[in-house]
């Protein structure tokens, strides 16, 4: 046990009550209470954790069983038997809005082999995270930005999910009204509410280092640039925070993808970089000289290793697309140019209209990466293990970037007047899938990236889980079928 683990238990002894949560395969902090008493045998290297039921990872975010005892994330002919929970003694933080009470993430590990739970969002984190350390000696820093909209609670109502079962989304209250991005005036008009989010994030250990209006009564809120692990945790952490101060405001905030049909998306943007383990201050996507002979211009700066991996990156975004685009609503958000959502696998130097945006710091350095396909319903561990990974691959292959930058592209389009799909469509990019069944699809071919980055057992039980949502929503009559069909067919 190190220095740091034992100051974070000499800093707890005297609390009474310590709350542990783990990460489920939505991004759902799955957790609960314990007695010091609990948590002090639980830490101990012979006890290894405590116990926790296995369906956590045998239901959806709806607590829906997978009951087909053929897929390899349901347990039901099992019985759910418990998995062990390894408490991170490093995640240590104190949760402001319930009397600054401890407060730890967990892993979930086999009770009987304690291998790591496959789906277990940490675990295949960690996975990526020790393979670009072993293998290519390099630490993977990032960052994300979220975008988040807020409804309105009327005081002394029901709450904001049983008005939704009575009327619909468009009748909702919203935080404000009109595009006013950038806007200094909405935040004053909640000034308390804004004011909480930056001293919570800051006394919660999820710092932010940017908080703005985005259009509508929408919210960024920029995680500040750190480890992958760190910034992963604290992705699921902000959303968690966000809820549940909001409610003292009387304000239900929303991280799904398309809230509404006629506003833009929530986006969880992602900038990655990667460091030297050795010496933190060698960036390995920069180069020194000026390349004279680049195959792209906006890549004159960027290393060999670098783009090898932005290339990886390129090739492998259609395949992983389900972790970065999880749900059935997150499709509703991508392709809308402009919104600034690619439909189509593309880069670009400092182009928002592009999958990837190429960020070069010329000379000086600094160059990073900014993949802008993940919207703000995504699981953070989820997504920052994907681009890790199709990056790494991408170094591994040596892979070279093959397609031209959007701004090329956009002077070709404007000579034959082309624009928007048919532009794409003549440089031959590949399109991101249009849904989750489809995009479920492209990740389970067996010659998929995601089947080389993370492995078959991860990739067939993540896919059983998406299948579940795909089902679900196939099986419900809509609003628009009723409205468009009742009277006229």
């Amino acid at each position: 046990m190190t220095e740091e683990h034992e100051q974070v238990i000499s800093a707890v002894a005297d609390d009474p009550w310590i709350k542990v949560a783990g990460i489920d395969a939505d991004g759902v902090l799955r957790g609960k209470d314990i007695a010091n008493s609990k948590f002090m045998k639980a830490i101990k290297a012979s006890a290894k954790g405590f116990g926790m039921c296995s369906v956590v990872f045998g239901w959806d975010m709806t607590d829906e069983l997978y009951y087909d005892a053929s897929l390899p994330t349901s347990h039901i002919q099992f019985g759910y038997p418990d998995m062990v929970a390894k408490i991170a003694l490093d995640s240590y933080r104190r949760i402001p809005w319930e009397n600054n009470m401890p407060f730890f993430l967990a892993s979930f590990h086999d009770a009987k082999t304690m291998n790591p739970i496959t789906l277990c969002p940490r675990n295949v984190l960690a996975s990526q995270l020790s393979r670009a350390r072993s293998q290519h000696g390099v630490e993977p820093l990032a960052g994300v930005e979220y975008e988040f909209f807020h409804y309105r609670n009327e005081r002394n109502s029901s709450s904001l999910m049983e008005r939704l079962q009575l009327s619909s989304v468009s009748s909702l209250p919203q935080l404000s009204t009109g595009m006013f991005t950038y806007s200094l005036i909405r935040p004053a008009e909640n000034k308390s509410y804004y004011k909480a989010i930056k001293d919570t994030t800051r006394s919660f250990d999820c710092p932010i280092d940017g908080l703005h209006t985005e259009s509508g009564p929408v919210y960024e809120a920029s995680l500040a640039y750190d480890s992958i692990d760190k910034t992963a945790d604290r992705g699921v952490l902000f959303k968690y925070l966000i809820k549940c101060i909001a409610h003292e405001f009387n304000i239900t905030p929303t991280f799904m993808a398309k809230p509404m049909s006629q506003m833009p998306g929530n986006s969880g943007h992602v900038h990655i970089s990667l460091v030297d383990s050795k010496d933190q201050n060698r960036k390995v996507f920069d180069r020194k000289e000026k390349d004279e002979n680049a195959p792209f211009q906006g890549l004159e700066y960027v290393s060999d290793a670098g783009r090898s991996f932005l290339a990886g990156l390129l090739i492998g975004l259609p395949d992983v697309l389900p972790l970065l685009c999880p749900t059935i609503n997150s499709y509703k958000r991508l392709g809308h140019r402009q919104y600034w959502t690619a439909s189509s696998v593309s880069w670009g130097t400092e182009n928002r209209n592009a999958s990837v945006r190429v960020i070069s710091g010329g000379a000086s350095g600094g160059t990073r990466f900014e993949c802008r396909i993940p919207g703000a319903d995504a699981n953070a561990p989820y997504v920052l293990a994907a681009l890790t990974g199709c990056g790494l691959w991408g170094m591994e292959k040596k892979l070279d970037v093959e397609i031209p930058p959007l701004e090329e592209e956009a002077e070709a389009g404007k000579e034959k007047n082309l624009t928007g799909e048919a532009q794409d469509r003549m440089s031959g990019q590949r399109y991101l899938s249009r849904t989750l069944k489809e995009a479920v699809f492209n990740m389970t071919r067996k010659d998929s990236i995601a089947r080389k980055v993370f492995g078959d057992d991860f990739v067939e039980q993540f896919a059983a889980t998406r299948m579940q949502e795909v089902r679900g929503f196939e099986d419900v009559v809509t609003d628009w079928e009723v409205s468009r069909y009742l009277e006229r067919v």
